[in-house]
């Protein structure tokens, strides 16, 4: 006799974000003729070696299982086993990697409180992202409402900050700039969002 037939398996969200769960939805069937299914396994792992078992639930005629969210970028495998009752088996894997299309968020900024035209100016910057994680930031400045330029910015080990600087510009130049934030999937927030952030140079 022949083991039993997928008709389909899927994932429900296709491309999963880091805080969503998972629901796996199989159609498996025993042929005409055959001995009947006996029972549907359906588990995942995170390393393709350690299975975890997840609870099956039949709703009309397809088997349903939910994976729990998994973080940013984990590959996960699940493991789909159909059995008959004559003991006949067939194994079907699916797999996917957790995305995060989530931009960070600005938690805050900070300039110097005097600014002059001797000194360059530092702006240190706190930003989040629950999934993927801080990258990096950048940042767009112009002056006298002339072109814009970027400079890259860094992250202070000892504040756990990222940080730009600004060149000093002359005496009662006006610098607009807007902070670029990046998390590690890549996805970026511009702050503000209209407009830009400024300060008068003394």
């Amino acid at each position: 006799t022949y083991p039993p037939v997928f008709h389909g398996a899927s994932i429900s969200p296709a491309e999963p974000e880091y805080y969503e769960n998972v629901t796996v939805i199989v159609d498996v069937k025993d042929e005409e003729g055959g001995s009947g299914l006996k029972h549907v396994l359906i588990q995942y792992s995170v390393d393709n070696e350690t299975w975890y078992d997840l609870a099956v639930e039949l709703q009309g005629h397809y088997f349903v299982a939910e994976v729990p969210a998994q973080p940013w970028n984990t590959t996960v495998y699940i493991k789909i086993t159909a059995e008959d009752k004559s003991g006949n088996m067939n194994v079907k894997i699916l797999r996917y990697t957790v995305t995060d299309t989530v931009p960070p968020e600005l938690i805050s900024f900070e300039l110097p409180q005097n600014i002059t035209y001797e000194h360059d100016v530092v702006v240190k910057v706190n930003f989040t992202d629950e999934g993927s994680g801080p990258s990096s930031i950048k940042i767009m400045y112009r002056v006298d409402f002339g072109e814009w330029k970027e400079v890259e910015g860094y992250l202070d080990p000892s504040s756990g900050l990222f940080m730009a600087t600004i060149p000093a510009q002359h005496y009662g130049a006006q610098v607009d700039f807007k902070i670029y934030l990046y998390d590690r999937a890549g996805v970026f927030a511009v702050f503000p969002s209209d407009g830009a952030y400024s300060y008068k140079v003394g």
